[in-house]
């Protein structure tokens, strides 16, 4: 076994060029996952993102990608989706504890901190590995306005305008840097993110293979696949 070798089994140690490789795999595990996009608006913000099904026999009717973590939060992610459940979960745990103890919904950022400590804290424990997946949170402060962020397996995060996960990323953020403004409303955004899917998209998309979620001064909210169809014929 070379030394290169030694280094990429183990992830408390890091290799002679100061890397954990066992987080480099874990963003391979989120590079190739389903695209993913998020973009945000003057009056709010958009994910969006692939949903292939496996099998025409699959009942998917309760399996969503877009999780909504409290009234003006959601969140979605690429790579791998056991994982995701896993911090849907720490989410919600964190919103429900900071909400019970301070009497105020929590903030986009704290919730988003919160999570990067859980994810971090699993890249210097023995016997774990890293999450295998990248998360795009949005949410909709009183004070800060729309808010988009990106959570890595690292515990790394880093607020967005617009950003990308998953499959053919590179090309989706070029596409995003050509088509983004800053006075972009969300009804825009909405066609600019499924743009943006439509990119790399593999074969007819639809209402069923797709998943939007948008949060404004209203709340986060799941799109229906009535009001996805309706934005898909509007692009036609």
């Amino acid at each position: 076994m070379s030394a290169g070798e030694r280094y990429s089994f183990s992830l408390t140690t890091f290799s002679p060029s100061g890397k954990l490789v066992q987080i480099e795999y874990a963003l391979n595990a989120v590079n190739a996952g389903q695209p993913t996009v998020g973009i945000k608006a003057k009056d709010g913000t958009v994910i969006a993102t692939e949903k292939k099904h496996k099998s025409t026999l699959q009942d998917e009717t309760t399996y969503f990608k877009v999780e909504k973590i409290t009234h003006h939060v959601g969140m979605v992610y690429a790579g791998m989706g056991p994982d995701y459940r896993v911090l849907v979960t720490e989410a919600r745990k964190a919103a429900s504890v900071y909400s019970a103890k301070y009497g105020e919904p929590i903030p986009t950022e704290q919730l988003v901190m919160s999570l990067a400590t859980v994810m971090q804290s699993y890249t210097q424990m023995g016997g774990v590995r890293p999450f295998g997946c990248s998360l795009l949170v949005i949410g909709m402060d009183d004070l800060a306005g729309p808010m988009l962020y990106q959570c890595d397996p690292s515990g790394c995060y880093f607020p967005w305008k617009a950003t990308a996960l998953g499959k053919n990323y590179h090309n989706a953020r070029s596409f995003l840097e050509r088509r983004y403004n800053e006075e972009l409303e969300l009804d825009d955004a909405v066609h600019t993110a499924i743009l943006t899917l439509k990119e790399s998209f593999e074969g007819q998309m639809n209402e069923h293979n797709i998943e939007i979620g948008i949060c404004d001064a209203n709340g986060f909210k799941r799109l229906e696949p009535s009001e996805v169809k309706d934005y898909l014929g509007s692009l036609a």
